[in-house]
């Protein structure tokens, strides 16, 4: 299962777990790599949301909790879009 969160990250699960990936540009061809490894698609989902947190700019904690509803928003539209193409 693939689940594409936007142009740079996407979600896959195989027999062994779920794990993000992103999408490395290279010469000719992008590829995806991925990054960190999780045990349920919850984790991997909420795995990112975290990495997306870390490496914001935010330096504030009100600044941290607007961009915690920014993740939280991007990250229900890319699932939601997902859920409605599945059916």
């Amino acid at each position: 299962m693939i689940l594409p969160i936007d142009d740079n990250y996407r979600v896959v699960g195989n027999a062994y777990g779920w794990s993000i990936e992103k999408k490395r540009p290279y010469k000719k061809t992008s590829k995806w790599e991925p990054i960190k490894w999780f045990g349920s698609l919850e984790q991997a989902i909420n795995g990112l949301g975290r990495l997306w947190l870390r490496t914001s700019d935010a330096e504030t904690l009100e600044s941290a909790l607007l961009e915690v509803e920014r993740i939280s928003a991007r990250l229900s539209r890319a699932l939601d879009k997902d859920y409605y193409q599945s059916l």
